[in-house]
């Protein structure tokens, strides 16, 4: 009863690599992992869900103090100025 589910990926091992890869070189470009997984997986014409594991499974391998993908820098808000902007001002009525 304990068996495993086998399936084989109908995608070769390349391509899943290079898939993993995009993902991981272009997170800077993206508001988070999911927006750039489904993007380019949608891309790509294979499974956001498939290629999130993937990416997640290889980012979790990476070795403590080995230097992996930059780190994300968060993005301003479009309205982040016009928000402050308008702060100490009064109000109209």
């Amino acid at each position: 009863m304990d068996m495993k589910k086998t399936t084989t990926s109908p995608y070769p091992a390349e391509f899943r690599a290079r898939a993993v890869q995009m993902v991981i070189d272009h997170l800077d470009s993206y508001a988070s992992l999911t927006a750039a997984v489904r993007d380019i997986a949608a891309r790509l014409g294979c499974s956001p869900d498939s290629l999130r594991v993937r990416v997640t499974s290889s980012l979790s391998a990476i070795p403590a103090g080995f230097p992996g993908p930059a780190p994300r820098r968060r993005r301003a808000s479009r309205n982040a100025s016009a928000r402050t902007a308008s702060c100490g001002k009064p109000m109209r009525s």
